[in-house]
């Protein structure tokens, strides 16, 4: 498919594409704050840590010539799984560059 851009989420090894690099970012955001909606609603954690094999971190090391930070943006919660205060969702759609409360209005 001619000029597809992908955006990926090393951390959630989550995936989104569009026509345009701003498209497929906006794309792999919508897909972000989703997935933490639906976690929510089904009384999981909003977010599990499950990174992109070694080999991709590698590859878009290589391609921007830098060590990636592979630590979690945000802790795990590891609290009552039913209670997450708005505090720590915050926190989430920060790390994620996910609007608050754009996030909010689908749970």
């Amino acid at each position: 498919m001619p000029n597809t851009w992908l955006g990926h989420s090393l951390d959630l090894d989550i995936m989104a594409q569009g026509i345009s690099s701003e498209q497929a970012v906006a794309a792999l955001m919508e897909v972000l704050s989703e997935t933490i909606a639906f976690r929510l609603t089904q009384g999981l954690p909003p977010i599990k840590w499950s990174p992109a094999p070694d080999e991709v971190w590698k590859g878009a090391e290589s391609s921007i010539g830098q060590a990636l930070d592979r630590n979690p943006p945000v802790s795990p919660h590891n609290g009552d799984r039913t209670v997450i205060s708005d505090v720590y969702l915050r926190g989430i759609c920060r790390a994620f560059g996910i609007d608050f409360e754009t996030f909010k209005s689908k749970l």
